[in-house]
């Protein structure tokens, strides 16, 4: 005898509401110049982090879509027990800078 279970899942409005980096007000920047400029620049410092981490892409050609977060969503979000991959990716992830080793402030815990 086979059953099948139906499930069914409705997304919070409220998880469209996650902080995020650039998007909405959860930052607030002393220009808009200054934005863009820390934007680049965590963009950049994600590129580096995915390419000299053992836990970047195995296809290296999304790095650039990865860089802020997977998905590009910069959200500032941690949980107790881990980081999840939209989260700016400087935020959890390890890896080099400019030829630094970088430690990450919520390091992600591998599954």
């Amino acid at each position: 005898m086979q059953v099948c279970i139906s499930i069914s899942a409705v997304v919070a409005e409220e998880a469209s509401r996650l902080p995020r980096a650039f998007d909405g007000d959860a930052v607030k920047y002393p220009s808009d110049d200054a934005k863009v400029r820390f934007k680049l620049r965590c963009a950049e410092i994600g590129r580096q982090l995915l390419q000299t981490s053992a836990d970047g892409p195995s296809d290296k050609s999304r790095i650039p879509d990865l860089a802020l977060g997977y998905g590009g969503h910069a959200f500032l979000v941690a949980f107790p027990y881990n980081v999840p991959t939209q989260t700016l990716t400087l935020i959890w992830s390890a890896g080099y800078v400019d030829n630094y080793e970088w430690m990450p402030l919520l390091p992600r815990r591998k599954k």
